[in-house]
């Protein structure tokens, strides 16, 4: 929102759902001007979280994904170029307590070193890839992952299967590994999603000035970003959407169909490419 609309406005609006979340419907209940605007909005953040643990501080940060090459239908892009990441870093809290349950050393266990990361600082928790336009005014959110989680939690099957944990050459006791698999990471593995996603939509929109912001499907991901063998879970791209009021749509970015006319086309003939679409031009009217 860059002006004050009326609540009642929001709730015919497919942002409704947002209404209902904690946050919201506490600053709603005593909003007695029954319009919202961009400083009601701005006290929402972290506003009646009852969970300390569900209330989690991270370190944004930006990085590049560089598929500007004749090899780029293997770097799981939609187009040749280069994509934005954005970066959710831990804070000191967990990286301090994460060495100390688990003395890695130098070793960094649950880090691809080719996808992106902070390669000398504080660990990355997740990222998004974002595919953007400045002519077209559109983005795509490519892809969001965590390595961290998922190897992690790799990590503890291992250990709980084979009754030992070693990291950096040297055993570490099962139970420091439970205590920071429930203790310090459990509430980064509920928040990810949501932090990630939210993270990329802030720097689209109010760094970027982007307005028009599409994401893949389960099924428009495979396709376009040419990936063979095991798909990305469908949660993340049929659930996440959803969280934050993004539609279906039997359209995808003006960019992809001008970068590539007759792939498109023909992609199209095969099936219809549907997209997610978050469409916040209305808003602005």
């Amino acid at each position: 929102l860059d002006r004050e609309i009326p609540i009642a406005a929001v709730r015919a609006s497919p942002f409704a759902r947002l209404l209902a979340r904690p946050n919201m419907a506490a600053l709603v209940a005593y909003c007695g001007s029954g319009r919202l605007g961009p400083d009601l909005l701005a006290l929402a953040d972290g506003h009646g979280v009852a969970d300390r643990e569900l209330s989690q501080s991270y370190i944004v940060n930006l990085d590049v994904w560089d598929a500007d090459d004749a090899n780029w239908r293997w770097w799981q892009v939609s187009r040749r170029g280069i994509n934005l990441v954005v970066r959710l870093d831990f804070t000191a809290r967990h990286d301090v307590a994460y060495r100390e349950f688990l003395r890695p050393g130098r070793t960094r266990p649950f880090v691809c070193f080719a996808h992106p990361g902070n390669r000398g600082g504080s660990n990355t928790l997740a990222w998004a890839r974002v595919d953007l336009d400045l002519d077209t005014g559109e983005a795509l959110i490519e892809e969001v992952q965590s390595d961290w989680v998922r190897f992690a939690a790799d990590f503890h099957d291992r250990v709980k299967t084979s009754g030992q944990a070693v990291l950096n050459g040297r055993k570490i006791p099962l139970q420091r590994v439970e205590a920071y698999m429930r203790l310090i990471l459990a509430p980064h593995v509920t928040l990810w999603r949501e932090a990630v996603m939210a993270a990329a939509l802030r720097v689209i929109v109010e760094d970027i000035g982007i307005r028009k912001v599409f994401m893949h499907t389960p099924e428009s991901g495979v396709r376009l970003k040419n990936i063979v063998g095991s798909a990305p879970p469908r949660s993340l791209y049929a659930d996440l959407p959803r969280k934050f009021c993004f539609g279906k749509a039997q359209a995808i970015p003006r960019f992809l169909e001008r970068a590539d006319p007759r792939r498109m086309s023909a992609l199209g003939r095969k099936a219809p490419l549907d997209m997610w679409c978050l469409d916040l031009v209305p808003l602005r009217a």
